[in-house]
């Protein structure tokens, strides 16, 4: 009977375990980009505040471009970028946490889309990802959407 019992328990233990671990690795699974996210494009504001880019381009090869100037042909920056994670709100609007690194920095970024697929508002983040879009926080931007892919 105390065998049985004590089997039971350790049943029942194993599998609280098998749980636990399996919600703390998908905290680390990456998402997985489809060839047409959202994300996709090139984006534009050439009101942002002073030395942040005015156009930034996502692409499907995880390439981000980053431009100094709205209307600038060559990037001023080149990075990578990966989608970790994508959802969408109650009301449509699509948000995505991705990772980015340039030559200097990484960048840890929130980005909603709106509804309309038109807008896009960014806050970045040097060592965590953001809890919110926060108009502001030194970090936001909000762009438009210049061109699809």
């Amino acid at each position: 009977m105390k065998s049985q019992l004590a089997l039971i328990l350790c049943s029942i233990l194993v599998t609280f375990a098998v749980e636990a671990f399996t919600a703390e690795w998908d905290k680390y699974k990456t998402y997985v980009a489809t060839d047409k996210e959202d994300i996709y494009s090139t984006w534009v504001n050439p009101d942002v505040k002073a030395g942040h880019s005015q156009k930034r381009t996502y692409k499907a090869d995880s390439v981000v471009e980053w431009f100094v100037s709205a209307n600038s042909a060559a990037p001023d920056y080149v990075g990578r970028y990966l989608i970790i994670s994508k959802w969408k709100d109650s009301e449509g609007n699509i948000w995505y946490k991705t990772h980015a690194v340039d030559p200097h920095y990484q960048y840890f970024s929130l980005i909603k889309i709106s509804n309309s697929g038109d807008t896009l508002e960014i806050v970045e983040d040097l060592n965590d990802y953001p809890r919110k879009i926060d108009p502001n926080h030194v970090n936001y931007d909000i762009y438009s959407r210049e061109q699809r892919p």
